[in-house]
This record gives structure tokens, sequence and C-alpha cells, in this order.
């Protein structure tokens, strides 16, 4: 298993587990590799051993999304669905009706009807409103993920090895999984809107697989509660298809073998008496740990070479964390201090 590893891009969870196992005095399980990642400590990936079928899009800051407005009528029947790109009082009044959620159904009001017909948005009246941003927001709710094509069925594929994004589905899937590794129990799978998200290696892309269903069905209890009852359509996976499989990658296990390994290296791998995680932590304070881990580990004061990039950290917090260029910029500011000038390290050898 050593030998092979360096030659391996992926590792199956079993595989790692007893690898990760044959590293430290005590034996780990598939469960404990579960809650490293609902913690952040480990990325877990998934490999499309065959292509999966979904839509590709990209990050881009939540003031910059598209909103669709679908306008119902008191038949419930849809009467105009279009997306717009609102000027800034607009969208500030649309964002305050989301309230920091993906979509809502409100009755639109004559102010906002109005405030519509000034962009040349005209809504009769007596409709029920649904408005909802054109993409994913992610959790830290200043980031949309816009899809490339929203057609049906969708046309991108990818294959491969893709990070799992701790979001939406996949988040569930992960704890069900745990569930299930911890007491054997069954979960059986909810549709989760927000579909599975993935990330390539580069963190330039992002991918919403989606599983093919010719005919959805309505008869069964288990899809009464889905929000898709129509013939021919595609919906997020239901965790994954049959060609595709949750793995570690070897970069992403390295990475945490460093930090477990090391505990000087990394915050992370205290222990809660250590650093009181309590539940109104900012994750901007979790992240700017990790950051620390991530590039300051191997930092040494008397080689100002070994600091960090400045450009190498912002473009790692930016799509790492879909960070906001201000956030990134703060993260870093408190991180480097006095350690490092501004931009990292020198460009030549003294």
């Amino acid at each position: 298993m050593t030998k092979l590893l360096k030659f391996k891009s992926y590792l199956t969870l079993e595989e790692a587990a007893s690898y990760l196992t044959n590293l430290s005095d005590e034996v780990i399980e598939l469960k404990d590799l579960y809650g490293f990642a609902l913690e952040g400590l480990l990325v877990l990936s998934v490999y499309h051993i065959n292509q999966c079928t979904g839509y590709l899009g990209h990050s881009i800051d939540q003031n910059q999304a598209g909103i669709r407005l679908s306008a119902y009528n008191s038949d419930n029947e849809l009467v105009k669905s279009e997306v717009i790109y609102p000027n800034f009082e607009l969208r500030n009044l649309l964002s305050s009706c989301l309230e920091n959620k993906e979509h809502v159904l409100i009755d639109a009001s004559d102010s906002l009807r109005k405030s519509l017909e000034e962009q040349d948005i005209y809504i009769p009246k007596d409709i029920t409103l649904y408005i909802e941003l054109d993409g994913r927001l992610l959790p830290n709710r200043s980031n949309v993920i816009e899809f490339n094509d929203n057609q049906l069925p969708p046309k991108d594929s990818a294959v491969g090895l893709w990070n799992l994004e701790i979001y939406g589905a996949g988040e569930n899937y992960i704890r069900h999984q745990l569930r299930k590794a911890i007491d054997g129990k069954e979960v059986t799978p909810h549709i989760d809107t927000k579909g599975i998200l993935l990330t390539n290696s580069d963190k330039t892309q992002w991918f919403l697989p989606c599983t093919y269903s010719g005919r959805c069905s309505v008869t069964d209890e288990y899809y009464e509660s889905a929000f898709i009852s129509f013939e021919s359509c595609y919906m997020p996976s239901l965790w994954f298809n049959q060609d595709s499989i949750v793995v570690v990658s070897r970069i992403e296990l390295d990475r945490f073998i460093a930090s477990f390994s090391n505990p000087k290296e990394t915050a992370c791998s205290l222990s809660k008496s250590q650093i009181d995680f309590h539940e109104n932590t900012s994750e901007l304070l979790k992240i700017a740990i990790r950051t620390n881990h991530e590039f300051w580990s191997t930092f040494d004061p008397s080689d100002l070479h070994t600091a960090p990039l400045k450009k190498e950290v912002l473009e790692w917090l930016s799509n790492k964390f879909t960070l906001s260029n201000a956030e990134a910029k703060a993260i870093d500011t408190v991180l480097r201090g006095s350690r490092a000038a501004p931009g990292g390290r020198p460009t030549k050898n003294p």
C-alpha cells in the first residue's frame, strides 16, 4: 500500500482509513473520515469513472447574479418568467425580499410592481411573484454559483476527480453516511434542490451532477415531496450515479497527514478544550486559522523567501472559500502581520 500510494491520484475511503491507521496509534474508521470532512479537516472527492451529466458553472459575487422572476395567477398558472439583472435600487429591494435566501414566494404589491415597471418589467395585478437567485447561493452568503447553461437536458459532462463541497445534498450525503457508519442505520436520501456541488482541482469550475429521469413518477411516497413532478426532466443527483465513487485524493490526504502528524502546524488539529469553536464563532476566523496552517506553518523568520506570496494567498482564499477580495485581503493582512513585507517574500535571494 505504501509503495503504491505515490502512483495513485486517489484512494478509496477504505484504503485511506487503512493507510491512516498504519500511520497512527489508533484505528481510523470510515466514521472518522466523514467526521473529519464535516469539520473541514479533510476534503473528500468524487471520482467519475464514466461521464457524469450535469451543469458547469462559476462563482460570482451575489450582487452580480441574475434574479429570476416568475409570475403566477390565482389559478397557480405561470404567466411570465424571466431572468433580470436589476439596477442598484431594484436589486436592494429584491434582496430585502429574499432575506439571504435563494428564493421566496410573495404577493406582488403595488410598490414592488411600480419599482419593476421603472426597469421596464411589467407584472399584472393580483399576481404571486416567485423570486429566486439564478444560481446556487453558497454558505458564505456572498457568492453564487452561476451555471453556464440551464437547458434541459444539460449538455455538460465531467469525468475524473472532483472535490466534494460541504454544501447542499453533498453535505447531506456525508451526514447520512456518517450515521450509517456509526450505527449501521440506513437513512432515506433527501431530495435537496441545491444539488451536489463539485469543484475541479484548480477550483476554477463548479459542477452540479444530475440524474436523468425519462418519466418522473409521483406515485411513490418518496417522490411526492419532490419539487419536480413533470415528465422527462433532470433533477439534482440523489447522491451519485453508479459510476461515481467517493474517494480521498492523494493531494488532500497528504495535506491531512501533514496537519495531524505535526500539531504545531494547524490550530484545527487542537482539541475543543484548547480552541473553543462555539456556535457563534465567525466563519472568517475559522478560515483564517486554516489559512495560517496552509501557508505559514513552514515559514522561517530567518528566511523571508519561505513566506507565501500575497497573490497566492488571495487566490487560494477567493477560490477555496469563494470570499470577496476585501475579505481575502483582510485575512492575509492579519496573518502576515509584520512577519514579511507586503507581497510576500523578496524577489531575489540576498
